[in-house]
């Protein structure tokens, strides 16, 4: 997807504001994915908290932007979704956040999960050998892969 990222800084010194910026074209489905993500946080209220949490834990560890090895926010939205989705009602935003960091940090061979709003699953072997992460996206008939690159500091 045909992308402009801009970085747009206040006069006052205040922190830069990043903006990605893409176009329309056959693959295209920002407008799609946005109305997926709207829905899912009417859904689930605490999904919001989590992710604005999680994006500036990943922006302060250089880990946010997808074209440089980081996870971008559609794939941490999905992701978080299918935590919460196994969560009971009524826990606090800050339950969850630890759990979640628990459950990424310390979680056995994470490459083994399929993290999709159906739930979290095994992966067939032959689907997981190269790659460290599975993350259904709804809008495409097979799971999207996501590289991470390896970075101990988030460990």
């Amino acid at each position: 997807i045909p992308l402009v990222s801009v970085e747009c800084t206040d006069e006052e010194g205040g922190p830069p504001l990043s903006v990605d910026i893409s176009f329309q074209s056959q693959s295209h489905h920002g407008l799609l994915a946005a109305a997926i993500v709207r829905e899912l946080t009417s859904i689930l209220p605490t999904l919001a908290p989590l992710i604005l949490c999680l994006k500036h834990f990943l922006s302060v560890h250089k880990m946010s932007k997808a074209y440089t090895g980081g996870l971008g926010s559609y794939v941490l939205t999905l992701i978080v979704a299918s935590f919460l989705v196994h969560q009971p009602p009524g826990v606090s935003v800050g339950r969850l956040l630890l759990d979640f960091l628990h459950f990424f940090g310390r979680a056995p061979e994470i490459q083994r999960f399929r993290f999709g709003l159906a739930g979290v699953g095994g992966i067939p072997p032959h689907e997981a050998m190269f790659d460290p992460l599975c993350v259904e996206d709804p809008l495409q008939v097979r799971a999207v892969r996501k590289r991470l690159r390896q970075n101990d500091s988030c460990r």
